[in-house]
Parts: structure tokens; C-alpha cells; sequence
């Protein structure tokens, strides 16, 4: 019965390196923690935009936690 969005803030350095924080709670430990580890896994595999190469940026990424019937 757990639901509700985490927000993780994704720092990427002018190196390409990301850092994902917590920047706002679902309100349950363990859906901040994977959302958390989520988005770090994917900023692992994702390469960086040509655009954005060599520059530094962040960007916070809502994660919807939600289960639901479908009806």
C-alpha cells in the first residue's frame, strides 16, 4: 500500500560523473532509497548529451511510486 513521488536531484559534473540525492521524500525510507539507486544506475549507463559535454548540470527527477488496479 505504499505510494508517493520521491524527488532525486541528479549532479553531473563537467567530467560526466553523476551524484544522485534525495531531494524531497515519499515519505518512505525504503522508495526514497530505491529511487535513489535507480536514477544512480542509470546516469551510470545513460552517456551525457553531445549538448552538454564538458559542462556541469543538474536536473530533479520526480520518481512515482504508485499501484494501482489498472481501473
Amino acid at each position: 500500500g505504499w505510494a508517493g513521488t520521491a524527488e532525486i536531484r541528479l549532479q553531473v559534473g563537467s567530467d560526466g560523473q553523476g551524484t544522485a540525492t534525495l531531494s524531497h521524500s515519499s515519505g518512505y525510507a525504503a522508495l526514497d532509497r530505491a529511487a535513489q539507486t535507480m536514477v544512480e544506475a542509470g546516469a551510470q549507463r545513460t552517456p551525457v548529451p553531445e549538448a552538454l559535454r564538458g559542462k556541469a548540470f543538474s536536473i530533479v527527477l520526480p520518481v512515482l511510486f504508485d499501484i494501482s488496479d489498472g481501473g
